[in-house]
């Protein structure tokens, strides 16, 4: 027997019975012991991998609705701030005419007064030039004619009369 046992074609089917056995356990063991265990970690990492999806997405709807709604409360608060301004702006422009209007009428009624005052004054003025006049008119027609006058009220008419078509 020079040949190698292996190749020796009397032990083929020996070798070839004990190899299809060989592979059919094997095969058994794999798809009954391996397989199931494999199966089972791969199921648990899936389940848990799909737990974590499921869980950030309800948690990116919840973001995304409270987002939704902080964005919704922020316009409606620019807008209720825009309305607050353009009221306050309103007002104040109402309350600046009230004030121009209520000077304007405190305005005209002073400077009414402040007329009715000078005419006041103005006439005073004139009565006491006229008064004056008369005097001086008096002094000069009492040196000019050397004599008392007794007739001071014409000579005050006669001014009265000079000064008013004049002033």
């Amino acid at each position: 027997m020079d040949i190698i046992p292996q190749l020796d074609v009397s032990t083929f089917s020996s070798q070839l019975f004990w190899f299809v056995v060989s592979f059919i356990l094997l095969y058994l063991v794999v798809n009954k012991l391996v397989i199931p265990k494999t199966e089972d970690v791969i199921l648990r990492r899936h389940d848990t991998v799909q737990d974590s999806l499921n869980n950030s997405y309800n948690s990116y709807k919840i973001l995304h609705a409270q987002i939704n709604k902080q964005l919704s409360m922020m316009q409606n608060t620019s807008a209720l701030a825009e309305h607050v301004i353009s009221e306050a702006c309103q007002e104040s422009q109402r309350m600046m005419n009230n004030v121009k209007f209520i000077i304007n009428d405190e305005l005209s009624e002073m400077l009414k007064l402040v007329d009715e005052q000078l005419q006041s004054i103005i006439s005073n003025s004139h009565e006491e030039l006229i008064k004056l006049s008369s005097e001086i008119a008096l002094v000069y027609y009492n040196r000019i004619l050397n004599c008392n006058a007794d007739n001071i009220q014409a000579l005050q008419d006669i001014t009265s009369k000079l000064y008013k078509e004049k002033l």
